[in-house]
């Protein structure tokens, strides 16, 4: 029997909990699945990454060419517009009546003539005058209606930057009269910022984009949406390495690309949503969770294929090892 101190001094086989441990049989293919599972996610998660930053910068590009196309024809319209001032500020009698209006008379008869001869068809429609000014910026006589406000100085640049007034914006094309290298006055023109009504519709088949055309002055305080009604800059502006960014209400962040008007104050915009952009890449990302899915269903069955293999050896010396160490060796392993 032994003695009260013997069994102080014997130490109690203490069996493991049971439900607290797992067998090597299926720790092996649960390791090996979350190790699958690991690489896939992040292999998804830099692949997307990598899709998104391809599908702006293309997106970038594209309107990028887009805006520099709108610029270029603004211009063209612009020019051939100003040429046609210019030739009117060229005619002897829009010279003479700058002339005689200095001297305090002055015969309109001829300049309003002139002066209707660039108004256009568009322009007598919507109501854009043609006027005269003297070397003060005073107006001497115009054709069309009698517009109130909104003029540049009288030495403004030929294409000042665009104001709002109502439902519409608005800008001058201004030409000087210069009679023996002195500038004695100006011919200017008021004009609407206006395109067709389906600008929008015509660039997003062109470049594949969900995409806004926007007009607004060098100084960003007055913006024109398309095709040419009052619009609102931007809540807030990011520029990064990838380019430039816009925050609008209820679109949240658009890439944004610009191309300034020569000649003129004016930049062409054109926005694209982001989440329009990340459409592509979120269909290509869905894909490939699908074929990940079925990755890591046959990678579980390998590896507990694998793992019974390997671990079924070991379990029987494992057996064999208890059996002899309760005296029974008989058992071959």
């Amino acid at each position: 029997r032994p003695t009260q101190e013997g069994r102080n001094l014997t130490t109690p086989h203490r069996s493991p909990p049971v439900g607290r441990t797992l067998s090597l049989e299926r720790k092996l293919p649960l390791l090996m699945t979350a190790v699958l599972v690991a690489v896939l996610t992040l292999s998804l998660f830099l692949t997307y990454g990598t899709l998104t930053r391809e599908a702006e910068s293309t997106a970038r590009d594209r309107l990028t060419r887009a805006a520099r196309q709108v610029a270029a024809t603004v211009q063209a319209a612009t020019q051939q517009r100003l040429t046609q001032l210019r030739e009117v500020a060229g005619d002897s009698a829009v010279v003479r009546a700058l002339r005689d209006a200095a001297a305090g008379a002055a015969d309109t008869v001829g300049v309003v003539r002139a002066l209707a001869r660039v108004r256009s068809r568009s322009d007598s429609a919507s109501g854009l005058p043609v006027e005269l000014w003297d070397a003060a910026g005073r107006r001497i006589v115009y054709a069309g209606p009698d517009v109130q406000g909104g003029r540049p100085a009288a030495d403004e640049a030929p294409f000042a930057p665009m104001y709002a007034s109502g439902d519409h914006v608005y800008f001058w094309i201004v030409s000087p009269v210069v009679e023996n290298g002195r500038r004695i006055g100006a011919v200017a023109q008021q004009r609407q910022v206006s395109g067709p009504r389906a600008a929008n519709r015509a660039l997003r088949d062109l470049i594949g984009e969900d995409v806004e055309l926007y007009m607004r002055n060098a100084a960003g305080d007055v913006w024109a949406s398309s095709p040419g009604d009052p619009g609102a800059a931007p809540l807030r502006r990011d520029t990064t390495s990838a380019g430039t960014y816009d925050v609008r209400p209820g679109i949240g962040r658009t890439i944004a690309a610009e191309a300034p008007v020569a000649g003129t104050p004016w930049v062409a915009v054109l926005e694209t949503p982001v989440r329009s952009v990340h459409v592509g890449a979120r269909r290509t990302l869905l894909t490939l969770a699908l074929i990940s899915l079925v990755l890591i269903t046959g990678g579980a069955a390998v590896s507990w294929a694998i793992s019974r293999r390997v671990t079924r050896p070991l379990r029987s010396l494992t057996d064999a090892a208890e059996a002899i160490a309760r005296g029974d060796d008989a058992r071959r392993v």
